[in-house]
């Protein structure tokens, strides 16, 4: 038995998961694991704090709430995206008792170039969007550069502009994300859990060639969806649960 800890990436906080927390605990019931979710600084209920500019600080005030769940002592399993993936691997590096298996899924580090990890096309957007007053189109957008499901996006935009107008992210809380991000860079010998990687090869946010050159770092297989987007959890949840169910069946003891 252990439990999932779900983070999420730039300026998101749980509520963007929509539901898929919930459908990983449905998944995972039959070895009675538990699933939380996290939030951080600057973002979700805690949006009115300063965010850190450093990953390892972030790690520190996620592992709190995890403890002031009840699962602090672990075993747990890192579920995260994009921004996640940095926070669940130096979670993972400092901490590896706690830490049963890890999944890093459209993740980027300093070993791939700047044009890469945000591409270029996308920088005077994200700008744009931070300082747009109308949530609705914001959102939109938002969407429609992290998702390449037309389907879902539509399903969803209400409940990502509801979020935004509870938890309003300041302009910033991304720019300081976006400076810890930039200065990440993971150690070069993989993890000593379990760990998987995934990606979305049609990624429009994140080159795929980041999480191949962090594969390529590691020595391990990487994971691509054909199709996703860089929310690849909301574009395309069945397949990503499929593979989290196989990775926990063969990968994790419970011994």
């Amino acid at each position: 038995m252990a439990c999932w800890v779900l983070l999420r990436g730039l300026v998101r906080e749980s509520a963007h998961w929509d539901g898929f927390d919930v459908e990983l605990r449905e998944a995972v019931a039959p070895y009675k694991d538990k699933v939380t979710t996290v939030d951080f600084q600057g973002a979700g209920p805690y949006y009115h704090m300063t965010s850190p500019t450093d990953i390892a600080k972030i790690v520190d005030f996620t592992r709190e709430q995890v403890r002031r769940q009840g699962y602090g002592k672990g075993p747990l399993i890192l579920f995260s995206v994009s921004l996640g993936g940095m926070i669940s691997i130096e979670w993972a590096q400092r901490f590896p008792n706690e830490v049963a298996g890890l999944v890093v899924a459209n993740s980027s580090t300093k070993w791939s170039g700047v044009h890469e990890r945000m591409r270029l096309r996308n920088w005077p957007r994200v700008l744009k969007l931070a300082m747009a007053k109308d949530l609705e189109s914001r959102e939109a957008e938002i969407l429609r550069m992290v998702s390449n499901n037309t389907e879902a996006q539509a399903k969803i935009l209400k409940n990502w502009v509801d979020t935004a107008k509870r938890h309003p992210v300041s302009t910033e809380t991304l720019i300081r994300q976006l400076v810890a991000a930039s200065q990440f860079e993971p150690p070069k010998r993989p993890p000593t859990m379990p760990t998987l990687l995934m990606a979305s090869t049609k990624d429009r946010l994140v080159s795929v060639n980041c999480s191949r050159r962090l594969a390529e770092v590691w020595g391990l297989p990487l994971l691509e969806h054909p199709w996703a987007g860089h929310d690849i959890t909301l574009d395309d949840r069945g397949w990503v649960l499929d593979r989290l169910k196989e990775w926990r069946e063969e990968s994790i003891s419970d011994s």
